[in-house]
C-alpha cells in the first residue's frame, strides 16, 4: 500500500527498505564479525513485498500509528499535573489581575493611566506567566487607545486598490435561510426541543480567492447593514458580486470570506508604524528584546508578521501549531469576539490523542484526515467540526488542560510554542448546545 515510485530518467524505480536477514527468512539468518560486533546482513526488498507478518509486528510495536490513534481514553495514563498558580498577584495599582479556573484563563487588566509603558513588576510577571505552558495568559490595555489606522474606511482608502491574493470562503450549511436569519436574532421558527431543532454550521470551501481590498470592504459594509437592521431579514437580499467573479453573487448572510495572512508592513506601512507605537510590550515583538534573532536587520531574518486578518462572524481557523510548533505568538483582538481553544504543550503521542479526542468522538464526522501537527488550517480538505462538551471533558481528564474562552475587543492572547490551538469568530446566532462554547457565547451575548 506505501508503494511509491518517481521517473528517474524516463524509467520507474520502486521506493525500498532495508531489512535484516532474520526478520525475512530464519532459514537465511547470516552474521558475521567485524571489529569484534555482531552485524546482520541486509538485503533490499521492494516496500510492496514486505510480508504482512513484518508488518503487523511493526504495528505492535508501536512503530506505525495511525495520525490520531484511536486508542480508548482509560488506557492513555494522563499526563502529570503542573505546579499550582502563584496565590498572590503584584499589587501595584496599575493592573488587575484575575484567573478563572474554569476557562483556565490569567486575565492582566492593564491600565491605561501609566502611560505606553507598564509597571516592571507587572511586566515581571507578566513575563513568568506567559512561560508557563498550562494556561492562557489574556493582556487587556497592552494596546494604547484605538489605532484609526486599523479601522475599515483608513484600509479602504489606504490600500483598496491593491488586491490580496489570500482568502477562504465559508459557507454557513445545516438549515435553510431562513432559520438562519431566526437564529441570528434569537427568533427560532422550530421546535424548541433542542432534541428536534437544527443549529447552523459553517463549511469551509476550497481554493484561495483573489479579491481587491475595496470592495471587500463594501462587502463587510454590506454584511454590517443586515446586522444593523437596515436590511430587512424578510427582505431579498440581493447578494454582493466581485468585479473579477461576475458570474457569482455572494450572499452575505450565509457566505462568510475570511482575509487571511495580510503583511501589515508592505501594505499598511502607516498602520503597522502606529501599531508599533503604541503597543506596550515591544520586547515581545519580531526583533524585540525577547526575540532570539534581535540582532539580525530586517533582511536577514524570516518574515514574522505582523499580519492582518478581517473576516465576518461564522469563518474559523481550525487546530494548528503556529511554525509547526517552533515559535511562540501573540492574537490581538481588535475588533469582534474570538472563541477560543488551546491545550497545553505536551509531547507528539498526547498531541494526537488529544486530536483524536477533539474530532473524531461521536458526534464528530468520520473519514476526515486533518493534519493538525504539520499540515496548514487553511489548506484544501474537509475540515472537522467543533468540540464539544464531552471532548473538552476527555481532554481534561487527561490533564492536557484545555482553555475555552471567549477573547474580546483590545484583549491580546500569548500563544506559547508548541501548543495545538484553534479560533472561531463568534456570532449572534445559537449554536448546538453540545458544542463546547454554546454556555460561554450564550453567557457573552447576555452581557451584551
Amino acid at each position: 500500500e506505501k508503494k511509491t515510485t518517481k521517473k528517474n530518467r524516463g524509467r520507474e524505480t520502486s521506493t525500498c527498505v532495508q531489512i535484516p536477514l532474520e526478520e525475512v527468512s530464519k532459514e537465511k539468518k547470516t552474521t558475521k564479525k567485524k571489529g569484534g560486533k555482531k552485524t546482520s546482513t541486509c538485503v533490499q526488498i521492494p516496500v510492496e513485498e514486505v510480508s504482512e507478518e513484518i508488518t503487523a509486528t511493526k504495528k505492535k510495536l508501536g512503530r506505525e500509528r495511525p495520525l490520531c490513534a484511536q486508542v480508548p481514553v482509560e488506557e492513555i495514563l494522563p499526563l502529570p499535573p503542573c505546579s499550582a498558580l502563584p496565590t498572590t498577584f503584584p499589587n501595584t495599582g496599575h493592573c488587575k489581575w484575575t484567573y478563572d479556573s474554569k476557562t483556565r484563563v490569567l486575565l492582566a487588566q492593564i491600565s491605561q493611566d501609566g502611560g505606553k509603558g507598564i509597571h516592571p513588576d507587572d511586566e515581571d510577571f507578566l513575563m513568568r506567566m506567559m512561560e508557563r505552558t498550562d494556561i492562557a495568559v489574556v493582556s487587556e490595555g497592552i494596546l494604547c487607545g484605538d489605532s484609526p489606522l486599523l479601522e475599515l474606511q483608513y484600509i479602504k482608502d489606504r490600500a483598496g486598490a491593491n488586491p490580496h491574493h489570500r482568502f477562504r470562503e465559508f459557507t454557513m450549511n445545516g438549515v435553510s435561510q431562513e432559520e438562519i436569519d431566526a437564529q441570528r436574532i434569537g427568533k427560532s421558527k422550530k421546535d424548541e426541543d433542542p432534541k428536534k431543532q437544527q443549529f447552523a454550521h459553517s463549511v469551509e470551501n476550497n481554493g484561495d480567492m483573489s479579491l481587491q481590498i475595496s470592495e471587500y470592504v463594501d462587502y463587510l459594509e454590506e454584511y454590517k447593514n443586515i446586522l444593523k437592521g437596515n436590511v430587512s431579514f424578510e427582505d431579498e437580499v440581493r447578494g454582493f458580486q466581485f468585479s473579477n467573479m461576475p458570474e457569482r453573487t455572494f450572499d452575505p448572510r450565509r457566505d462568510y470570506l475570511y482575509l487571511l495572512d495580510m503583511d501589515l508592513k508592505r501594505t499598511l506601512p502607516e498602520s503597522h508604524n502606529d501599531f508599533l507605537k503604541n503597543f506596550r510590550l515591544p520586547k515581545c515583538l519580531p526583533g524585540g528584546d525577547f526575540c532570539m534573532m534581535n540582532s539580525v536587520n530586517d533582511l536577514g531574518r524570516p518574515f514574522m508578521g505582523p499580519n492582518l486578518y478581517v473576516t465576518p462572524p461564522g469563518s474559523f481557523t481550525h487546530f494548528h501549531q503556529d511554525g509547526h510548533g517552533t515559535v511562540d505568538s501573540g492574537h490581538m483582538c481588535i475588533d469582534g469576539y474570538n472563541e477560543v481553544i488551546m491545550l497545553r504543550r505536551m509531547s507528539e503521542d498526547h498531541k494526537r490523542q488529544a486530536l483524536h479526542l477533539l474530532h473524531y468522538n461521536d458526534r464528530r464526522q468520520k473519514n476526515i484526515h486533518y493534519d493538525a501537527l504539520y499540515g496548514l488550517p487553511h489548506h484544501d480538505g474537509k475540515k472537522p467540526l467543533w468540540p464539544d462538551h464531552e471532548a473538552i471533558k476527555n481532554c481534561d481528564e487527561l490533564n492536557y488542560y484545555p482553555c475555552v474562552f471567549i477573547l474580546k475587543p483590545g484583549q491580546f492572547l500569548h500563544i506559547n510554542k508548541g501548543r495545538l490551538h484553534a479560533f472561531r469568530k463568534a456570532g449572534r446566532n445559537p449554536v448546538d448546545p453540545k458544542d463546547c462554547h454554546s454556555d460561554i457565547r450564550e453567557e457573552c451575548m447576555a452581557n451584551g
